[in-house]
């Protein structure tokens, strides 16, 4: 979600803040309640001890399932031999957002409440499923007004010069300008008319935690460390071999490029056309950690967009063995473990906004499923991931909710400035 907030500064238009709903005050609505969400999401954030041990636990089981799926004290439902169950609720009250593990868990009904369904199947010798359903309330926010709010986001930087997209940014977006300026420093916005109309657009934004040192000295330490070593490249492709979209990163900067007609993703390159529902993700991502760097290469999944009256969605599924970055360390382990994720239905992660129930809550819903094979090089993985996890949450990840709750006040407090403007006749909050 920062990353969204990121890219709606960048656009620096206030259409992007009118995209959110119909009208000026059912967008101020809308944008309200998504932003407070997640406002208060990262508010005075405490876990019941059951949730906690049990977070804590699974994390670093993840890929040695094995550590965890007898543990009586990371599960709230353990259905006969084979399947392992934690349902958690969150909610904000009393000032605080609180997580806690439950026998079951109802749907949300109201915003910012969170629903998260953990399962962990075992289904053979050393082999799990792990199956992850989180559920999220953003209000009345629907899925039209997400198709509406990437269509302003993209459009917003057609037929315009830096200087002018720099200055409409930082007039509708000032609170937020300052509250994600201490972290992340946009160097350079390159559109680029073409005589059909189009605008590519080349977006460089670079992190400084130094910045933030001060006040948040552990968050800052931590992504100089993680975030700040790691290198990758995402491409969005389609069947024909057309690239729609770049995201490039190393030394703590991204490089991201697209092309845009009407607020419409075009080919980076030839005749414009519409965007197929199908295309590819190419990726390749390295980090370090401790003295090792670990990653993947040629990575190609699938990237589905779904559009139906009730719901957008984001689905990325990963079926062929990617090459992979590890040490020599590791040369002698047996890596069979590291094909075993994309046999069958693959490793599978989705993002997508749905309102099915009339007058109920929207619901931002993420899900994953992950097949584990153990082995001495997922052992391995998981002492690097375990290293990286427990810095986090040792001071880390409390700092990191404090600087999003203030980007997320802020963004909520730019948009609904500039709806208030728009309108005339919204009353400040």
């Amino acid at each position: 979600m920062s990353l969204l907030a990121s890219s709606a500064l960048a656009s620096g238009c206030r259409d992007v803040a009118r995209a959110f709903g119909p009208s000026s005050a059912a967008a101020a609505t809308r944008a309200s309640q998504l932003f407070s969400a997640f406002g208060e999401r990262y508010t005075n954030v405490t876990r019941e001890p059951k949730y906690d041990v049990a977070r804590t636990r699974i994390a670093e089981a993840a890929l040695i399932p094995s550590r965890v799926f007898n543990d009586t004290a990371s599960w709230t439902v353990l259905t006969g031999s084979s399947t392992r169950t934690l349902f958690v609720a969150a909610e904000f009250s009393d000032g605080k957002y609180r997580f806690g593990a439950r026998k079951s868990v109802d749907m949300p009904h109201a915003v910012a409440e969170g629903r998260h369904v953990i399962v962990l199947n075992r289904t053979g010798e050393q082999q799990y499923v792990w199956d992850t359903d989180v559920d999220f309330a953003v209000g009345s926010l629907t899925p039209t007004d997400v198709d509406a709010f990437f269509t302003a986001l993209f459009a917003a930087s057609e037929h315009r010069g830096e200087g002018e997209l720099r200055a409409d940014y930082r007039a509708a977006f000032p609170r937020t300008t300052v509250a994600l300026g201490r972290l992340v420093s946009l160097d350079s916005l390159v559109p680029v008319n073409a005589a059909d109309g189009s605008t590519s657009m080349t977006m460089v934004a670079h992190m400084e935690p130094k910045r933030i040192e001060q006040r948040f000295p552990l968050f800052a330490k931590w992504l100089s460390k993680y975030i700040g070593s790691a290198r990758y490249r995402f491409r969005l492709t389609d069947h024909g071999g057309a690239t729609w979209l770049t995201a490039d990163g190393a030394d703590a900067r991204l490089t991201l490029r697209f092309r845009s007609l009407h607020g419409r993703l075009l080919p980076l390159a030839g005749p414009a056309r519409a965007m197929p529902d199908t295309l590819q993700l190419l990726t390749d991502f390295t980090m370090k950690v401790k003295i090792f760097t670990v990653g993947v290469r040629n990575m190609v999944s699938d990237f589905r967009i779904t559009r139906e009256p009730n719901e957008r969605s984001v689905v990325i599924v990963s079926r062929r063995d990617p090459d992979w970055s590890l040490p020599l360390i590791t040369a002698r382990l047996i890596r069979s473990s590291l094909q075993f994720p994309f046999q069958g239905t693959g490793i599978v992660l989705a993002l997508g906004v749905r309102d099915k129930t009339p007058g109920a809550q929207s619901i931002l819903n993420r899900r994953s499923h992950l097949a584990v094979q153990e082995s001495g090089v997922l052992r391995f993985l998981a002492g690097l991931a375990t290293h990286a996890v427990s810095e986090f949450d040792a001071g880390a990840e409390a700092e990191q909710d404090v600087f999003l709750r203030e980007l997320f006040g802020a963004l909520e407090a730019d948009v609904h400035g500039v709806l208030r403007a728009s309108a005339g006749d919204i009353d400040e909050r």
